[in-house]
């Protein structure tokens, strides 16, 4: 029996999300999964260490979504989805599990640019992919005004998607014949992502931990006044932020070569003590003499650029609540070796 991890967002979260209807059908065994909602592919960075991959052929990676959600937000750009996208696949065949990304579309973008973005990268690498447009195209027989009752909101599919979905990727573990046989040599120009734990390097603050079925989180509540001067040493850019959404009060100031302003005034999905978020930077920030310090801003600052689902009325204590930051240390060109399919890559035409 082959056996996956997954990485993903919302659609995979959910108890009726494909990624349980999997697990239901048991057509192969389930190890890990990294998933946060409202977060883009960054996560993948974040959270993707070697260990994560142990025993696993394959990895599914559903994180079109919110790529394409806080691209037309304009708070990351298209190049940076590239980046980790195309990072995310070169991880898993280093470490001999095949990706295969899990294209899911937001209802009122089909053609949107991020999904452009994805399929090149994945075409460029011949990453094993299903792309639900594909289903939706089949479901709805040329009428296009079945489309919305295809989705439970713009964001999330719907039952008869969730299930063609599974089955797809059902059948896909269950073939026989390893369609992935051509052994290659891979040359990639890999970006070293690094996660700055704040808990760690600042035990005088005060920790704060939460945990769920998902996830765990352990960081730092920041008040007014406070500054953290991080000694992070070469730093090409910073990525992005992790951070508890439901007890984030604030605008926050990070300075190194440049200094960025961004609100992370967030609000959460329901109403909690927790829920994770990994916010991204699209500024450009790199180090200062191998330095990088963070304060909160007044909340009347001005912001240098956008953060998904900000808000500007700000109430309660300013403050906010981080567990790390994930930076961009280094470039160096690696050499593997993996398998890569010989034919058809897209999954739906192979099961």
């Amino acid at each position: 029996m082959k056996s996956f991890v997954a990485l993903g967002q919302s659609n995979s979260i959910l108890h009726a999300g494909f990624l349980n209807k999997i697990k239901e059908r048991k057509a192969a065994r389930f190890l890990r999964s990294a998933l946060v909602g409202a977060s883009p592919s960054v996560i993948g960075p974040y959270y993707m260490d070697d260990g994560f991959f142990d025993g696993a052929d394959y990895c599914l990676i559903d994180t079109c979504v919110v790529d394409l959600t806080v691209q037309k937000n304009n708070s990351t750009d298209l190049c940076q989805v590239a980046q980790w996208i195309e990072w995310i696949g070169h991880k898993c065949r280093m470490n001999n599990c095949q990706p295969i990304f899990v294209l899911i579309p937001v209802q009122v973008h089909l053609d949107h640019p991020v999904m452009s973005i994805y399929m090149s990268v994945i075409n460029a690498n011949r990453y094993l992919y299903i792309d639900v447009r594909d289903l939706i195209v089949s479901e709805i027989a040329g009428d296009e005004k079945r489309i919305s009752s295809l989705f439970v909101d713009p964001a999330h599919i719907g039952p008869s998607l969730v299930d063609g979905l599974a089955s797809v990727i059902c059948s896909f573990f269950q073939l026989e014949n390893d369609t992935v046989n051509l052994n290659r040599t891979i040359t990639y120009c890999y970006r070293d992502f690094s996660v700055v734990n704040l808990a760690d390097r600042f035990p005088q603050f005060e920790c704060v931990k939460y945990k769920n079925s998902l996830i765990t989180f352990s960081g730092i509540r920041i008040s007014k006044g406070a500054e953290i001067q991080l000694d992070v040493g070469r730093v090409l850019k910073v990525h992005a932020i992790y951070l508890n959404a439901a007890k984030s009060r604030s605008k926050i100031r990070i300075s190194g070569d440049v200094t960025l302003v961004k609100n992370l005034n967030l609000r959460p999905y329901m109403k909690t003590e927790f829920e994770a978020r990994i916010v991204p930077i699209r500024t450009t920030v790199q180090d200062r003499d191998g330095r990088l310090s963070i304060t909160l801003a007044e909340n009347d600052e001005l912001c240098d650029e956008m953060t998904m689902q900000e808000y500007s009325e700000f109430d309660g204590e300013q403050c906010l609540e981080l567990e790390g930051i994930l930076v961009e240390c280094g470039l160096h060109v690696d050499e593997y070796r993996t398998f890569v399919p010989s034919g058809q890559w897209n999954i739906l035409t192979l099961s």
